[in-house]
């Protein structure tokens, strides 16, 4: 069994108030077809070094790689990771169960992507500050190049608020007149704007 993605072994340790031990990383087993196929892996140790419990936090994907993890002050964690160069900020409870998770690309045009996220700190209002780089893409002002970022969220990881209310499995009405396709009509690519409410009802 592996710890770390293939060829860094980055792991990431913070210990607890508690003196417990937690461990976030990339996870593999040498049974598992390729050696690009990983978990993200949340670990409680006690602290002698016994394992206390072990989340992984979804099914096996290629190039999973876990780069930053806090502990909040109300015993939650929230973590950064990367899954073929797309940011994820994930929220985990006290026993390591997946609250919430959010997705970023900086530039996700054509030719861009890569947008991984290597620096994640808890903000005083309650919200998250996290940096890294990105690729841009054809259509951004300097594509190939890399560009630096610093990402502000609110505490539910939403950089414009509401993000947390749209989603596969709800239902936002009345945003007919948010969206925005230009140019229209379009002979190829095209762009999607929409301009969300501060708080969007569930109802």
């Amino acid at each position: 069994n592996q710890f770390g993605w293939l060829g860094n072994g980055r792991t990431i340790v913070r210990v607890g108030d508690d003196g417990n031990i937690y461990t976030w990383s990339s996870y593999r087993e040498s049974t598992w077809p390729s050696n690009y196929q990983q978990v993200l892996d949340l670990r409680k140790w006690s602290s002698t070094g016994s394992l206390v419990w072990s989340n992984r936090t979804e099914a096996r994907m290629e190039g999973n790689t876990a780069y930053d993890l806090e502990i909040l002050p109300s015993g939650e964690f929230i973590g950064v990771a990367d899954h073929w160069g797309v940011t994820r900020l994930m929220k985990f409870n006290m026993d390591g169960d997946s609250l919430w998770q959010r997705l970023y690309w900086v530039f996700s045009g054509a030719g861009g992507g890569y947008t991984q996220a290597f620096d994640l700190e808890p903000a005083s209002d309650g919200g998250f500050v996290f940096c890294g780089w990105s690729d841009q893409g054809q259509g951004d002002p300097h594509p190939g190049i890399q560009t630096g970022f610093v990402i502000k969220t609110d505490s539910l990881g939403c950089v414009v608020p509401g993000c947390q209310y749209v989603g596969l499995e709800e239902t936002v009405l009345g945003l007919e007149d948010a969206l925005i396709a230009y140019p229209n009509p379009s002979v190829g690519l095209f762009t999607l704007e929409m301009e969300l409410p501060e708080r969007a009802p569930m109802d």
